[in-house]
């Protein structure tokens, strides 16, 4: 067991350290982040274990500038701040783990200008439940993800990002929001298939692209939330470069 109490500290933090195994480690912090893996911390391994935050503007996991390292059968959950933040991170795995957000408008798990991160066969909510933003190659499937908040997504892919795979998977927004948000200008090939999208009023929207993406949306179902609002399955909102959509319900 690791937690600090004091303002700025982190319940189990790891800089330049690599190749570390950690179980059933609890790490939690009262105005720090809960486990943190910092400055090349790579090849890392954390099983079976908690981290927990509890204070505004701080994470219960936070990865960053740190590659290859693995969470599996783990719970990540914060109070008052985003959950996991992959920041500058790259080839990270994350699985069977239950991942929540508590917060009104705080992040499940934040991919931020980060490549080639794995996402799979784990629970997320936040109030978006998952960001990914000026990443490269993200990819998640088996997952079941929730965007609790009135206007949230289970999904909010973000200006710049390249190469998207998002399969097999639950996505559940807002009653306003959004199963998948594709925002603007993002690049590569966005792969969105065999998911089942259903509470939110916007089903998978995609905004206008640059001439590079190629948009795969196949073998999708739709179901949507409000009888009260008008509702989209899907939404192409000025997607001039076009799509390919096939087998979808």
């Amino acid at each position: 067991t690791a937690v600090s109490l004091a303002t700025g500290y982190n319940g189990f933090y790891a800089a330049g350290s690599s190749s570390n195994t950690l179980r059933r480690l609890y790490a939690a912090a009262a105005n720090g982040t809960g486990l943190s893996l910092d400055a090349l911390s790579n090849y890392n391994d954390v099983a079976q274990s908690t981290a927990a935050g509890v204070a505004a503007g701080r994470y219960a996991l936070d990865i960053a500038f740190s590659d290859f390292n693995r969470v599996t059968a783990s719970v990540v959950r914060s109070l008052n701040g985003n959950a996991a933040l992959f920041d500058n991170a790259d080839r990270n795995f994350i699985a069977g783990s239950t991942i929540v957000a508590s917060a009104a408008n705080a992040y499940g798990v934040h991919f931020l200008q980060s490549s080639s991160n794995s996402l799979v066969n784990s629970y997320v909510q936040g109030s978006t439940a998952v960001v990914v933003s000026g990443s490269t190659g993200t990819a998640i499937g088996g997952a079941y993800l929730s965007g609790e908040s009135v206007g949230g997504s289970a999904v909010w892919v973000g200006t710049g990002s390249v190469n998207l795979a998002l399969s097999s998977s639950a996505l559940s927004g807002g009653a306003f929001g959004y199963g998948l948000y594709l925002d603007a200008n993002n690049a590569g090939r966005i792969m969105v298939s065999t998911n089942t999208v259903y509470e939110s009023r916007f089903g998978i929207y995609i905004a206008t692209q640059p001439a590079g993406p190629e948009i795969w949306i196949a073998s999708n179902t739709v179901y949507l939330g409000t009888a009260t609002l008008s509702t989209y399955g899907f939404l192409f909102n000025g997607l001039l470069t076009g799509a390919t959509v096939t087998n979808n319900a």
